[in-house]
C-alpha cells in the first residue's frame, strides 16, 4: 500500500479506537501520487542478510525497546548512523526507512485499547511517514497478531533477497561528512556526531558531541568533548572552528585547561582579529 495511504489509515485507526486522545490531524496529502510503497519482510530473515544502507535510508524502532533493538540494529547495519527511534527521528525525511517494531503480540490487536496500542500507533504513524520514497516493515513470523495488522492495512511482503538488493547502497566519506554537517547545521547534534565518525572526522564527532553536552547543560562533558576536538581539527587545518570552540570553552565556568594553550596560540596568530578585546583578556587571563 502507498505510503501516505497507509499513514491515512493509522490515522483513522487511532481516531476511531481512541477517540479525542490525539485531536484533530490532517489526512496527509500528495501533489501527485508517486506510487510509494509499503512493504513487509520477514524480520528473522532479513536480518541474516548482509546490507549496508546509504546516507539517506535509515532504520527507525520504537524507543520501548531502545537498548535491545539498538544493539541488534547495531550488529546488523555495522553501526549506521542513521538507527533511530521513532522519537528521534521526529521532524527528518529519508528516502528509505526501515521500521522494526518489536511490541507485544497483544498490543498489535487494536480492539483491546490498551496503552500500548495507543503509543505503538502513534510511533507506527511517525516512522512510516519518514520515508519519502519506500518503506519496509520487518514483520517476526512468531508475531500472529502483528502479521495479521499489516496485513488488514493492504501491505504486501517482499522477499528478503529483494529487500537486501534495493536497500545495499554505498556512501562515500565525503559524503557522511556533509550529511553530517546537514544534522550539525540543523542541531541534530548526536545525529551528526554519528555521521562524522562514520566518516573519519573523529575531531567533528566530538564537536558535535561537545554542542549536545551543552545544549543538555552538561558543561563538564562537553568542556572534555570540545579539548578532545581541538588537537583532532588542528590536525585537519581547521582553525576558524578550534576559534569557535576556544570562545565556548570561555565562557564555561570550569578552570582553563592550558594543554591546548599552544594550539590556540598558533591559531590565534593567523587570525589575530578573530576574537573580541574582552575574550582575549579572558583567554589570557585563564
Amino acid at each position: 500500500k502507498d505510503i501516505l495511504v497507509m499513514a491515512n489509515s493509522i490515522l483513522k485507526i487511532l481516531n476511531e479506537t481512541f477517540p479525542g486522545v490525539i485531536g484533530h490531524v490532517r489526512p496527509e496529502k500528495a501533489v501527485k501520487d508517486l506510487g510509494l510503497r509499503v512493504l513487509m519482510s520477514n524480520w528473522q530473515e532479513a536480518t541474516k542478510q548482509d546490507i549496508i544502507l546509504g546516507h539517506n535510508q535509515a532504520f527507525i524502532f520504537s524507543p520501548c525497546h531502545s537498548v535491545a533493538l539498538f544493539e541488534e540494529a547495531n550488529a546488523w547495519l555495522k553501526n549506521h548512523p542513521l538507527i533511530l527511534s521513532s522519537l528521534d527521528s521526529k521532524g527528518l525525511e529519508f528516502d528509505d526507512v526501515i521500521v522494526a517494531f518489536d511490541f507485544d503480540r497483544k498490543f498489535w490487536d487494536t480492539s483491546c485499547k490498551l496503552e500500548g496500542t495507543l503509543r505503538m500507533l502513534r510511533e507506527l504513524y511517525v516512522a512510516i511517514t519518514r520515508a519519502q520514497r519506500r518503506v519496509v516493515i520487518l514483520v517476526k513470523t512468531d508475531n500472529d497478531e502483528m502479521q495479521r495488522f499489516f496485513s488488514a492495512l493492504g501491505c504486501e511482503e517482499v522477499a528478503h533477497i529483494s529487500l537486501m538488493r534495493d536497500f545495499h547502497e554505498s556512501t562515500t566519506p565525503d559524503q557522511w561528512f556533509a550529511t553530517g554537517m546537514s544534522y550539525y547545521l540543523d542541531e541534530h547534534y548526536m545525529i551528526a556526531a554519528r555521521c562524522f565518525t562514520h566518516a573519519g572526522k573523529r575531531g567533528w564527532a566530538c564537536y558535535a558531541e561537545g554542542k549536545e553536552s551543552l545544549r543538555v547543560g552538561d558543561g563538564r562533558i562537553a568542556r572534555t568533548l570540545l579539548h578532545q576536538a581541538v588537537p583532532k581539527l588542528c590536525q585537519n587545518s581547521e582553525k576558524q572552528h578550534i576559534l569557535d570552540i576556544l570562545k565556548i570553552l570561555l565562557h564555561l565556568t570550569y578552570p582553563w585547561n592550558h594543554d591546548n594553550d599552544h594550539l590556540f596560540n598558533s591559531v590565534l596568530l593567523t587570525t589575530p582579529d578573530y576574537l573580541s578585546r574582552r575574550d582575549s583578556v579572558d583567554f589570557f587571563c585563564k
